[in-house]
């Protein structure tokens, strides 16, 4: 299958036209299992190793683009803008990723499945979250969302069973369906004045070990 692609995208290959190669070579053998992705993931170490560097004309990272990849620290260039859906997917093993001032948009399921990732920094610049972009992180305990956030989607950070920490930003509108769902390390979170709609679920089965969940807001 893989000579079948080389054949098929000589023209891209021959004229050096690694972004778009990586971008095609993605959307062609992603998947969803990790345990499937470890091969892909170590062929992707292998080009980057090798001196190419399929980024650099693109403003976004693909999709799938290093699913279930065996990464443990991950630094995105600072020119691009938006990390599309199941970019960094099922990598397991990453404790780091770095998202520069300057990323605009986080698309569906970006980082879910990330087990290994402790904390996650959004920056001011991010005024788009999709669905579910942090769910699954099981090890993830705290997260900043940024100024430019003014909607937490559904399920954003669903089954995050040991976040603790969740600072948001005065700016933030609402809170959608599912957001904290089975966050049960989740012993308080303070809603800013600005927040006008939590929608159901938002906060199901946060009851933790000692105590339940306490929701700060104004009266």
């Amino acid at each position: 299958e893989l000579e079948e692609f080389i054949d098929e995208h000589k023209q891209l290959i021959d004229g050096h036209r690694w972004a778009e190669l990586y971008a095609e070579l993605f959307d062609t053998f992603w998947c969803f299992d990790a345990g499937d992705c470890n091969k892909i993931g170590k062929f992707t170490e292998l080009l980057i190793s090798e001196g190419v560097e399929p980024l650099e004309k693109l403003d976004y990272i693909p999709e799938h683009y290093l699913t279930g990849a065996s990464i443990d620290k991950f630094v995105l260039p600072k020119h691009i803008k938006r990390i599309k859906q199941f970019a960094f997917a099922n990598c397991s093993q990453l404790t780091d990723v770095i998202i520069p001032n300057g990323v605009t948009s986080i698309d569906y399921g970006a980082f879910c499945g990330c087990e290994s990732l402790v904390q996650a920094h959004i920056p001011d610049s991010v005024t788009e979250l999709g669905l579910s972009v942090f769910c699954d992180c099981i090890g993830l305990v705290s997260v900043t969302l940024g100024k430019g956030v003014r909607e937490i989607p559904p399920s954003v950070f669903h089954n995050c069973v040991n976040l603790r920490q969740v600072d948001i930003f005065n700016g933030v509108t609402s809170i959608r369906e599912r957001v904290f769902t089975h966050c049960r390390s989740l012993t308080k979170i303070i809603i800013p004045d600005s927040v006008k709609e939590i929608d159901r679920e938002a906060f199901l089965l946060c009851e933790g070990k000692n105590l339940p969940i306490t929701i700060c807001a104004l009266k």
